[in-house]
């Protein structure tokens, strides 16, 4: 029977980085059935590219595109064996450049890029790779939003009237994720806006900053 195994590259030590850690890790989660991989990973700072410290950049991109390649990298042998699927659970900064969150967004932009790769150099040993990009996702966190010259009903009032085209569940996000492994998909973006604003940017990269990222820009400094 194959085995599906969700890594969460924040909860596994750091020394996983070198070649002995890295077996351990893998020795203890790998058998000789396994098919499929569900790597999510994320760390996000909420800084812009200039007031974001060198740190800040290491320690995103350490988890969120480094882990994963290091990681997929430990699995290939086995992978290569039975064949399956990889899937990478990026965001949908990784499709659109979202401002306020540089580190993040180069390492969802990264993790996009290297499974687009993988897919494509796997291909002749029956192994699909998929890019997940997922909006935001309806969860208790919603309720600690808050944006200046809004009250809590306002912005209530406001998120509900969005949820249907910015938000994606839980519950739906992981039906989403069965149903592009099912076919193959290469880049899955998740929600409405996120499917729409991606058509916008591949159409005209120029149009999508200036209607979009320019003034979503502004917005996000009401946030702060």
């Amino acid at each position: 029977m194959n085995k599906l195994i969700t890594v969460y590259w924040r909860d596994i030590p750091a020394q996983v980085i070198g070649r002995k850690g890295r077996k351990s890790v893998c020795k203890k989660l790998l058998d000789p059935r396994f098919q499929h991989a569900i790597d999510r990973a994320a760390m996000r700072a909420r800084k812009t590219s200039e007031n974001a410290y060198l740190e800040d950049w290491r320690r995103v991109l350490d988890v969120n595109l480094w882990g994963p390649i290091i990681m997929v990298r430990a699995f290939l042998p086995s992978l290569k064996r039975n064949g399956g699927h990889i899937v990478n659970v990026a965001s949908v900064d990784g499709l659109l450049a979202i401002p306020g969150s540089a580190a993040y967004s180069v390492s969802k932009f990264g993790l996009v890029g290297f499974s687009e790769v993988l897919g494509i150099e796997l291909s002749g040993y029956g192994i699909g790779v998929t890019a997940v990009c997922p909006g935001f996702t309806w969860t208790p966190m919603v309720d600690t939003i808050s944006i200046k010259g809004y009250s809590r009903d306002k912005l209530d009032k406001l998120l509900r009237f969005v949820k249907p085209l910015v938000f994606t569940t839980p519950e739906k996000l992981s039906l989403g994720i069965i149903k592009a492994v099912k076919r193959n998909r290469a880049v899955f973006a998740h929600t409405a806006a996120g499917r729409i604003l991606y058509f916008i940017k591949r159409l005209s990269p120029r149009l999508y900053r200036d209607l979009v990222g320019i003034p979503l820009c502004r917005m996000l400094k009401r946030l702060e």
